[in-house]
């Protein structure tokens, strides 16, 4: 990610430099398989698995789909785009953890349930 992207210095910079007709904006990768960072996670061995398990699209991004993302912002496709970081992760960001196992969410629900049922319909 450029250290001009994201964040007010790359606003700031893309006010500043609009004006000469050039255009500042980043890219915010996700987890991307076969680079350094990627690599790193491997301290444990199913470390990357589960990283990739928890991207929406079920896998890491590469680093010729971040090269397009690149190609994309320098194309003419994007003539009117400055400022703004583009997060190309996979939906990674949209990613919240549960906030508890599955089996143990059916269990409070079946539970809750059956209170509900046992105290009757309520009186109108």
């Amino acid at each position: 990610m450029s250290p001009l992207g994201p964040g007010p210095e790359g606003g700031t910079h893309a006010h500043w430099r609009g004006a000469y007709g050039i255009q500042v904006n980043g890219i915010a990768p996700g987890p991307i398989a076969d680079t350094p960072g990627f690599v790193k996670l491997a301290v444990q061995d199913n470390v990357q698995d589960t990283v990739t398990e928890q991207v929406p699209l079920g896998r890491a991004g590469t680093v010729s789909e971040m090269g397009d993302v690149a190609v994309f912002l320098c194309s003419s496709a994007a003539s009117y785009i400055t400022g703004h970081t583009i997060v190309a992760d996979g939906g990674n960001t949209l990613w919240s953890p549960p906030p508890a196992p599955r089996a143990q969410v059916a269990g409070i629900a079946r539970a809750v349930e059956a209170k509900s049922r046992a105290v009757g319909k309520a009186k109108l």
